[in-house]
């Protein structure tokens, strides 16, 4: 587990203090949203996404020195989870054959919290299907966006289900399961089924891109060139042109 206890209480506290609990990111959520933000392979300043976890309003601190305890408490949590996956060893975070109480629940809003953040960075995290990436790449990204989006939205469930690659259905499907029809709470366990191999083949992803990142900065710096240096983010927009059609806040 990547969040400590320790940690888990500071979350806790610093979502407690919400001016609108309703509209703030449950633990669970937070945490994807972490998850999320730190396998990104692009720079999100905490200004940036700070305020999404209260919908944009401003916590109330006891004091100045709680709130900077606080906020530098996120930040670590963020700053382990990122230094687990650039290890190249983050794990997603739960059991879907759990039988606890509630952990269906925690896998989508954990979900939701993971999407918010993809959302962030749109131009990233849809590979157009004609870019230079290698095409099972492109494949398995939009397949592992796909699962997301069946879990996330009940009223394309269906379409979704319908679209899936055939080669994730042979993995989360008997040929027994396979008699009994789509029914919608058959389809809703094989995308649970399916979502931490979607979660692993996003991580894969952004490696890449973090590697192709890598490589054209090192490749700019032994050219010695300020020109050259300022045109690696530009390489990769080139590589990665968005499509991404959902937006949540």
């Amino acid at each position: 587990m990547m969040i400590t206890g320790e940690q888990k209480k500071t979350l806790k506290k610093f979502l407690a203090l919400a001016p609108e609990p309703e509209n703030t990111l449950s633990y669970d959520q937070l945490t994807g949203f972490l998850y999320g933000l730190a396998i990104t392979p692009d720079t999100l300043l905490p200004s940036e996404w700070i305020p999404r976890i209260f919908a944009g309003k401003t916590p109330e601190f006891a004091s100045m020195d709680q709130g900077r305890q606080l906020f530098d408490g996120l930040r670590q949590v963020h700053r382990t989870i990122k230094a687990a996956f650039d290890a190249g060893c983050p794990a997603f975070p739960f059991d879907i054959f759990s039988a606890r109480d509630g952990v269906f629940d925690a896998i989508l809003d954990w979900t939701f919290g993971f999407d918010m953040a993809l959302s962030l960075r749109p131009d990233i995290w849809e590979p157009e299907e004609l870019s230079a990436l290698p095409p099972t790449m492109v494949h398995d990204v939009i397949s592992s966006l796909m699962v997301i989006e069946g879990l996330l939205a009940p009223e394309v469930r269906t379409v979704v289900f319908d679209r899936m690659p055939q080669e994730i259905m042979k993995e989360a499907v008997t040929e027994d399961d396979a008699a009994e029809g789509d029914t919608p709470d058959r389809q809703l366990a094989v995308l649970l089924f399916t979502l931490p191999m979607a979660i692993e083949q996003l991580q894969t992803y952004a490696g890449f891109l973090n590697e192709m990142k890598r490589r054209g900065l090192k490749k700019n710096e032994e050219a010695g060139t300020a020109e050259g240096k300022a045109t690696a983010p530009a390489a990769m927009g080139k590589l990665i042109h968005g499509r991404f059609p959902r937006s949540r806040s």
